[in-house]
This record gives structure tokens, sequence and C-alpha cells, in this order.
């Protein structure tokens, strides 16, 4: 038995989110990557445990090139739990954030039209010390999903995750 978790397709959300989430995988506090603004290193509290149990079972986290933000921190996080696996592809490498809620690192800008733009302004390192940002975050376990795939209504991931749980 075992979760799987599908964030392909991901492209935002918040670090609240992203905290809710490990949090229940967890049974000791955990450090957050490395996070910046305006090029300062941002102190950041330990994710804490959560709940009324750590969810210990097997766990894969499928997802490919449109995971993004959000998305790619909770992955890199996610990673480096014991008994998880990375299954997919790498992601999109788009990890700027966006504020940590002080007017000097608002991203957000309303244009003339009253559409509005966000513009990051902060970034979260990987472990390993590198920017999520162009590069991504590589999976365990590479399965290519084809647009043949896809015509043909086939999931090879999904696939490969439900094979990898039994």
């Amino acid at each position: 038995r075992g979760l799987i978790i599908d964030i392909r397709q991901r492209r935002g959300g918040s670090a609240q989110n992203v905290d809710a989430v490990v949090s229940r995988f967890i049974d000791a506090p955990m450090e957050w990557p490395r996070l910046y603004f305006l090029g300062q290193l941002i102190p950041t509290n330990p994710i804490q445990p959560r709940g009324s149990f750590t969810y210990t079972n097997p766990v894969v986290v499928l997802i490919n090139g449109s995971t993004f933000s959000a998305g790619e921190l909770c992955t890199e996080i996610l990673k480096q739990i014991p008994g998880v696996t990375v299954v997919g592809d790498t992601t999109g490498g788009g990890g700027g954030a966006g504020s940590n809620g002080t007017v000097e690192t608002n991203s957000d800008y309303e244009l003339p039209s009253g559409k509005l733009i966000s513009v990051p302004t902060g970034y979260f390192e990987r472990y390993d010390g590198e920017e999520f940002e162009w590069l991504g975050i590589a999976p365990d376990i590479r399965v290519i999903q084809t647009e043949a795939d896809i015509n043909a209504g086939r999931d090879k991931q999904l696939e490969y995750a439900i094979d990898l749980l039994r």
C-alpha cells in the first residue's frame, strides 16, 4: 500500500500549502530549502509535524515539465523524506517567489489595463544549493510521457507509480 501525489500541471501555490502537505509526512522538524528575497537570505522556521499521525507508507510524487513554483518546492522537500520516490520528468524550473509579506519585496503590479502581473523578487534554492529557476527538480525515476501516449489515452507515469507501489 502507498500513496500517489500527482502534482503534474501544478503551476503555483503558496509555501503555506507546501507546509500543510509536508507536515503530514515528517515526525521531526524539517528545515526549508534556503529562501532569498532581493538577494538576502531570509530566515525560516522549520516545518513542524502536524496532525494526529505521520504517514509512513511509501509515497510516489508525480511531476513533469508543467510543475512549477510551489509544486517544485513541495517536490524538493518531499524528496528528502525516506519512503518518498519522485517519478516523471524534470519540473519546469520556475521557482521564483512572489513576496515574503513586506512592501519592499511585493511582486504584484497592476497595469493600466487593470491586469495584475507578478515579477518574482525571491527564490528558493534546492537542498544542493542550486536554484530551482531554469534547472527545475529532477525525478528520482524518469518516465517520459509522449504525445503519442497522451493521444492513446495512456498515462505511463501513473502506470509506473501504481506498479512501483504494488
